[in-house]
Parts: structure tokens; sequence; C-alpha cells
């Protein structure tokens, strides 16, 4: 349990960076993609996180300098309790932390349906909307279609109106000859 403890406290004195490996082959080849529409502030096209790891350890160093750091995991009461207690604190605070983790974890998967949902109710919507397009489109060519016929029609009663016309005319005329 000592041994275990000493572990623990070892790696918990050394700097988060000793423990990632950022500046690793591997990690400079992964090649970052960036989306066309995200807009990126200036300050952070030199993005490291090795680099901002270390910076804010050399500012969490400087203000611990000449004052010991509180450990926001263990209470101030802490010191006084046994190894034993402190392990059942912390394993109460894991399943709080865990439940709370749940939880969200939940929240996230309820949101990532209502997101299907949405998303297969948008891909509906758009089928109707391309449908109605070619429906409106096809009835636009069928209404001009009815319209030349239309005129054609109005085209063709007026020549048969003028033929009337000069019929009866004509009927008329040598009738008033005789």
């Amino acid at each position: 349990m000592a041994d275990r403890e000493r572990e623990q406290n070892e790696v918990l004195s050394k700097p988060i960076s000793t423990h990632l490996n950022l500046d690793s082959e591997e990690f400079r080849k992964k090649k970052q993609t960036v989306v066309d529409d995200v807009a990126v502030l200036e300050d952070f096209t030199d993005f490291s996180l090795a680099k901002t790891i270390s910076k804010i350890e050399d500012e969490v160093n400087d203000d611990a300098t000449g004052e010991q750091l509180e450990d926001d995991v263990m209470p101030s009461t802490a010191v006084e309790m046994g190894a034993e207690a402190q392990i059942r604190f912390l394993k109460a605070k894991l399943r709080v932390v865990q439940e709370e983790l749940n939880r969200l974890s939940h929240e996230c998967n309820k949101k990532d349906e209502g997101n299907g949902v949405l998303s297969s109710k948008l891909k509906e919507v758009e089928e109707d909307r391309v449908r109605l397009q070619r429906m409106t489109s096809l009835q636009q060519t069928q209404l001009e279609k009815h319209r030349a016929l239309a005129e054609d029609a109005n085209r063709n009663c007026d020549s048969l109106r003028q033929q009337v016309t000069a019929l009866q005319k004509a009927r008329l005329m040598p009738n008033s000859f005789t």
C-alpha cells in the first residue's frame, strides 16, 4: 500500500508534460485537418499543445513559489485522515465523477439521437423540396403548352369568326342586289 502511494506521489509530483509524448515523431506526422469554413484566430496559427502545457506549468510553478498549492481533489482535512480514509474518500469522489460522466454521456447520446432524427427529417424535407421543384417545373412547362394551345385556339376562333362574318356578308350581299 505504501509503495502504491509512493508511486502515485511520484507521478503527481512530475509535470504533466513529462507524461505526454507530444514531441514524438508519430505525433508530428499526424496530418492536421482544417475545415474551410472555420475561423481560426491568428494567435493560434502556431499553436502547440506541448508549449501550452509547459506554459501553464511555468505559471503554476511561479504562483507556487514560496507557498504550497492546495490540492483540489483532497480537502484540507485530508492531511488528518488515514490512508484508508483517503482511499474511501477518493473512491466516493470517483463514483460521483463517474455518475456525472455517465449522466453527461447519456445527455450527449440523447442529443446525438435527436440530431440523427433532425438530420433524417431534414433529408426528407430536402427530398420533398426537390420533388416539388420538379413537379413545379413540369407544371410550368404544361402551363406554357396550354397557353400556346389556348393562343392557337383563339387565333383559330378569330379566323373562323372572320370566315363566318365573310360568309354571312357574302350570303347577304347577293340578296341585297336582287
